[in-house]
Formats: C-alpha cells, sequence, structure tokens
C-alpha cells in the first residue's frame, strides 16, 4: 500500500500546481466506497465495461439524494 500512496503524492507533486487531500468517511460517500470496493475485485488488466450504472450504484445514489433532500 506504501508504494501507491507515494505514486499518488508524487504524481499530485508534479502534475498540479497545488493540491490538497482531505478525508471523507465511507459513511459519507457511500458510492465512491461501494465503487472502490466493487473495482477492487478485479486484476489491472481486466476489461470491465458496463452497457449501463449497475444497480447497486443507482440504488446508493438515490438513497443519498433521498437523505440529502431531508
Amino acid at each position: 500500500m506504501g508504494g501507491v500512496i507515494t505514486e499518488l503524492r508524487l504524481q499530485l507533486m508534479f502534475e498540479f500546481a497545488e493540491s490538497r487531500v482531505q478525508v471523507c468517511p465511507r459513511s459519507c460517500n457511500r458510492v465512491a466506497d461501494a465503487l472502490a470496493a466493487f473495482g477492487s475485485k478485479y486484476h489491472s488488466d481486466d476489461l470491465v465495461t458496463w452497457e449501463s450504472v449497475p444497480h447497486f450504484v443507482e440504488d446508493l445514489v438515490t438513497s443519498d439524494l433521498a437523505a440529502s433532500n431531508e
């Protein structure tokens, strides 16, 4: 994991004039967390395509939108 963090840090330093990294709890970004978990199950050379948005993403977005309108 340390190599990934180092690579990200270097990319931010060399590719952007300014950057800021902030922590967001999983509960605040369930869609991103679900997509990251989904993607972590595949190898880097796997080809994953979608003809439409996966149902689990639709459900999470709908849930997030409903919560934000309360």
